[in-house]
């Protein structure tokens, strides 16, 4: 019996956070057989155009950022940045990606649109970051992730930002090292161990290539 290659949808907003959805459905991409990745961004609908919200610092930002422009305008800004995002992935995973991928620029609801495009391309799993672009009214933040999970047609898998908790130290600085060279006595010269995952060197190698456009 064969497995049908799964289809895959990613919610962006140019954010590095929002980024990381893109970053999630490529590893899952990497896992299993894969035929294409969906990577979306919704703009905002006004009646002379749209309205792209950039973080400061993206390249060419100027172009977009808070402006009204035309669609086509705004397409082609999506398509550039998911290109040159997708190139420096690409570049720390061996030079090629999992899977073929298709870039939309849609206007409207952005809960909604991304819904959209999982229903018309089949997707299998939608991928989403819960907070995007903090003061940002239509970013991939929690109340649009939570919305998308609520109505999705299939699977999707909400990528956040590992926190690591402040934890107090048990020691004062004297005490651990008390504690150190007591240790040391007990066990002796300290060994260092190395771990391989077999999986590692294979994570990434299924070929692949980049199709920028939709």
């Amino acid at each position: 019996m064969t497995t049908k290659p799964q289809v895959l949808v990613a919610g962006i907003d140019f954010s590095n956070q929002g980024s990381k959805a893109l970053s999630g459905a490529l590893e899952l991409a990497a896992q299993r057989e894969t035929s294409e990745l969906h990577v979306v961004h919704v703009a905002s609908p006004y009646e002379d155009g749209v309205r792209l919200e950039v973080p400061p610092g993206t390249e060419h930002a100027e172009r977009v950022d808070g402006r009204l422009i035309p669609v086509q305008e705004a397409a082609n800004f999506t398509q550039d940045w998911v290109d040159d995002w997708l190139r420096a992935y690409a570049h720390q995973h061996g030079d090629q990606l999992p899977c073929a991928v298709k870039i939309h620029l849609v206007v409207g609801d952005p809960a909604e649109e991304i819904r959209r495009v999982a229903i018309d391309t089949g997707a299998d799993f939608i991928c989403v970051a819960s907070h995007g672009r903090k003061g940002l009214r239509r970013v991939l933040l929690g109340s649009v992730a939570e919305s998308i999970v609520r109505d999705a047609p299939c699977n999707v898998i909400v990528v956040r930002e590992k926190e690591v908790p402040d934890i107090e130290a048990a020691y004062t600085p004297e005490e651990q090292k008390l504690y150190d060279a007591a240790h040391e006595r007990h066990l002796g010269e300290r060994h260092t161990y190395h771990y391989y995952d077999r999986n590692t060197m294979t994570a990434h190698t299924k070929p692949g290539s980049i199709v920028g456009s939709a």
